[in-house]
């Protein structure tokens, strides 16, 4: 009698994590433009997880938090499945002449061309992660376009609190004043 409660139990969780891990890949369909963020192959300027490549302008070891849609900094993004952008994991975030990269231990790497990054900020939260105290605004957030026009916000966190700094003004003179992409000037990081 108690191996078939046992046996009812098991069945039961086995049953609800096969509906919660169907409803998370199912969220994948809402935002397909998303997908031309997903890395594949190698990347110019961006290296192996733990180094930057030679092209890159600045890199940082920090944690990818999250991929959120612009209007909802709660609705995470799924595009990838369990290894796609809604994943956190420990990253190295490099910004260089070709965009930004972050190539995570675990999951697949993410990119963002110049032309696609709207704007970048400090922020103290999103999905996944929010932040107290005086380092608060220490989360870097990108926006940026899919290739439909939805707009997404994914956000690192990097381990040292001055890496913040540098990786905002190096998006900055990637994106230019107008959005339009920029070299950086003789003798910058």
């Amino acid at each position: 009698m108690r191996w078939v409660a046992v046996g009812i139990l098991v069945l039961l969780v086995i049953v609800i994590y096969t509906v919660l891990a169907r409803a998370y890949l199912r969220r994948g369909r809402r935002h397909p433009s998303a997908a031309v963020a997903m890395g594949r192959g190698d990347v110019t300027g961006a290296g192996q997880y733990g180094g930057p490549g030679t092209d890159a302008w600045v890199a940082s070891r920090g944690t990818y938090v999250s991929t959120t849609t612009a209007d909802s900094r709660y609705d995470r993004v799924t595009v990838g499945g369990f290894h796609g952008l809604g994943v956190r994991a420990a990253a190295v975030m490099s910004v260089g002449p070709d965009g930004v990269v972050w190539r995570r231990q675990g999951a697949d790497d993410i990119r963002l061309g110049p032309d696609r990054i709207e704007q970048v900020r400090r922020d103290r939260g999103m999905a996944g992660k929010f932040l107290a105290g005086p380092a608060s605004d220490r989360l870097v957030v990108i926006t940026w376009h899919g290739d439909d026009g939805q707009r997404y916000d994914s956000g690192f966190l990097p381990r040292h609190r001055p890496d913040a700094d540098d990786l905002v003004a190096a998006v900055t003179r990637l994106t230019g004043p107008a959005g339009s992409p920029t070299t950086p000037t003789q003798g910058a990081s």
